[in-house]
């Protein structure tokens, strides 16, 4: 007896007349889709795709009630690709809601400078400032030496530092006086992704009237750039803004182009951008419903973007200084154990070298007055050496020496 098969019999049927056949909630989700597609900002894109996949699940619920069929497929990718919707959406209205407000003096007056040179809101600056600390320093006190340097950030809230470096490749000691709103050292600012240099043997910064300083640990910057990628578009603002007074020493201009009372600034008076923020300059940060229609109507793009928006990258040699940077740094810290910042250096009779040479590991030897140290990279070394021509395998090392002479 022969097997029979009957296969399903299909015949076209052409339309005789226009109708709706999708549910209100498919026509709501159509229209989300379309504003999602026409947005331009990511935020409005997340409200709509959150919504569209919201209009999808009710849809869903209301199938299953009038066919009487439970639409698994329908609930189960309403239900995966609208929780990750939401989940980034909530996360970015979040971002939106503006945090207390500042109540430390010392807090506002460098969230002013920050912001007016970088533009950064007050959410970012509370991820900024993390673990720094607001310290003081009497005249004659050492700030930092070359090691301090490697390990910590200093920006100078008021009061004048003098420092003493040499810079690397060269043997002539240099001495410069920073004022309020300057920082160093500018080796830091490698990790903005711009090659800015700054490399030294030597580094000494003494206070020369009584100070007040914010240190932010090195480790704290790069674990806040991993975590937070998009805050280098800040530090570069703010590598501008410090190279630039760098060079502006006889007239120091403040955020906004005004000139700053040099002689104030050298007795150790604040520079002009930690003042209070003006009533104009707070609002300019705050949210009304005029902001809010500006904003979502200039989120509106019917046309194309421009070509090339996608082809957006820093240069290579800028890489290269972030991963040299990162890449001391962390070897530094994983050979001298768990990093703990200094309350406060003390005075430095003997100048600290840097060279060139150095060994695979770091001995102290306080009774000797000796100090080495030597770092052997893994991840950064091979993203070091691929960029200076080599093909990332080889067993790279910065080597680094640290003595006193």
């Amino acid at each position: 007896m022969g097997n029979t098969q009957t296969a399903a019999s299909w015949e076209y049927v052409a339309p005789t007349e226009v109708g709706y056949v999708n549910t209100p909630w498919l026509w709501l989700s159509s229209i989300f889709f379309f504003f999602a597609a026409i947005f331009t900002d990511i935020l409005l894109v997340r409200a709509c795709l959150a919504s569209a996949y919201c209009c999808l699940f009710s849809n869903a619920i209301y199938a299953s009630l009038t066919t009487g069929r439970f639409a698994l497929d329908s609930f189960l990718w309403a239900i995966l690709t609208g929780f990750f919707q939401f989940r980034h959406l909530l996360q970015m209205i979040r971002e939106e809601i503006p945090p207390p407000p500042l109540k430390n003096p010392d807090d506002q007056a460098l969230f002013a400078f920050i912001h007016r040179r970088s533009g950064m809101v007050q959410r970012d600056y509370h991820r900024f400032k993390g673990d720094g600390l607001f310290r003081h320093y009497q005249a004659g006190d050492t700030v930092c030496d070359a090691l301090g340097a490697r390990q910590e950030f200093f920006i100078i809230i008021e009061g004048c530092v003098e420092i003493d470096v040499v810079l690397s490749g060269g043997d002539k000691s240099i001495q410069k006086k920073l004022f309020s709103g300057d920082a160093f050292d500018l080796r830091i600012l490698n990790l903005s992704g711009v090659q800015v240099g700054f490399a030294n043997e030597h580094f000494e910064a003494v206070a020369k009237t009584p100070c007040m300083i914010f240190v932010k640990p090195v480790p704290e910057f790069l674990k806040l750039l991993r975590t937070h990628s998009y805050l280098s578009n800040f530090l570069r603002a703010l590598a501008l803004c410090f190279i630039a007074k760098s060079v502006q020493r006889n007239c120091i201009l403040d955020a906004y182009g005004g000139s700053e009372d040099l002689p104030a600034l050298e007795s150790g008076h604040r520079s002009n951008d930690f003042r209070p923020l003006t009533k104009e300059e707070e609002t300019s940060v705050q949210w009304t419903w005029k902001k809010v229609f500006k904003w979502i109507r200039s989120s509106i793009r019917i046309k194309a973007r421009n070509s090339g928006i996608r082809h957006m990258a820093a240069p290579s040699g800028g890489s290269l200084a972030t991963a040299e940077v990162r890449a001391v740094t962390e070897e530094a810290l994983k050979r001298t154990s768990t990093y703990k910042p200094a309350v406060k250096y003390a005075p430095r009779t003997e100048p600290v070298r840097l060279t060139d040479a150095g060994g695979p590991t770091m001995k102290k030897d306080v009774a000797a007055g000796k100090l080495q140290a030597g770092f052997r990279g893994q991840r950064d070394r091979a993203q070091v050496n691929k960029m200076k021509g080599g093909t990332g395998e080889e067993d790279v090392r910065l080597h680094v020496r640290v003595r006193v002479e």
